[in-house]
């Protein structure tokens, strides 16, 4: 394998906060393709649904989480089984860990079998995460077009980038805060594309800690923390029997904010 590229800056032009560097050729392709049919075979691909009005939807992609112990992620309403790191992502992740100075503890990793397959717009901004953290992004497979716009009220032009075999992108902060990205259909293309994105979840003694949590759950005493994990989970409940899923999605946003995770009192005892 070549020496390790460092990414490039990208500027772009009245989109200050769209902070990029990027390796069109990060990896040589023989490598590239190497990773790409390890990956394939090694993972243990699955393909989540998630529930609109009333239905489940298949999402248009395979996916896995690799992650260090503790690590737990929950985006789009799922929540992500840890899978151990197989021989290549830990290789490519000590890579990147030298590339970057970060520990990079949390993977995940999109298979995209043909055009059809997608990803709508979003930010990995999801409390979990270290937000002065960047995310690494390595693309294997055929190339597809990875688009940036920025959130609602945020300034900037729309932005749209060529994702080839082996490029690495690393889009540092405060990108998630202001932007959205994606990835479109491609209806004429019928290769896949495999896109590993390596994070940084945040952790204190092996518990997962996010933002907020940090802010306000040092200030509450064991016995106040348990009187309030009670009290979200009776109305959690009552919420759940009369089907009100306004006051549910209340009681998620009280939980953030007192830095109690949704789990504590959302699940069965």
């Amino acid at each position: 394998m070549q020496a390790l590229i460092q990414p490039e800056q990208l500027v772009i032009a009245d989109s200050p906060k769209l902070q990029l560097r990027h390796a069109p050729a990060w990896v040589d392709p023989a490598t590239a393709t190497l990773w790409l049919e390890q990956l394939q075979q090694d993972v243990p691909w699955k393909q989540e649904s998630i529930q609109l009005y009333g239905k489940r939807h298949p999402l248009p992609r395979l996916t896995c989480w690799m992650a260090d112990p503790g690590c737990g992620y929950r985006y789009s309403g799922l929540d992500n089984v840890v899978e151990p790191w197989s021989p290549t992502a830990q290789r490519i992740r000590e890579q990147l860990n030298e590339l970057s100075g970060w520990r990079f503890n949390s993977l995940l990793l999109n298979l995209y079998r043909d055009g059809r397959d997608a990803m709508g717009f979003h930010a990995d901004d999801e409390p979990e995460l270290d937000p002065t953290a960047p995310i690494a992004s390595l693309s294997l497979g055929v190339s597809r077009t990875f688009r940036f716009k920025p959130k609602k009220g945020h300034q900037g032009n729309d932005f749209d980038l060529e994702l080839g075999h082996g490029a690495l992108l690393l889009m540092d902060p405060p990108t998630q805060l202001h932007w959205l990205h994606g990835l479109p259909k491609r209806l004429r293309v019928n290769q896949c594309r495999l896109n590993l994105t390596f994070r940084v979840v945040q952790q204190h003694d092996g518990v997962v800690i996010t933002p907020v949590m940090a802010r306000h759950s040092s200030h509450q005493s064991p016995a106040r923390l348990t009187s309030l994990i009670a009290s979200l989970r009776l109305r959690y409940a009552e919420a759940d029997h009369r089907g009100d899923a306004q006051a549910k999605q209340a009681l998620f946003q009280e939980a953030i904010y007192l830095g109690i995770q949704p789990e504590l009192f959302t699940q069965p005892q």
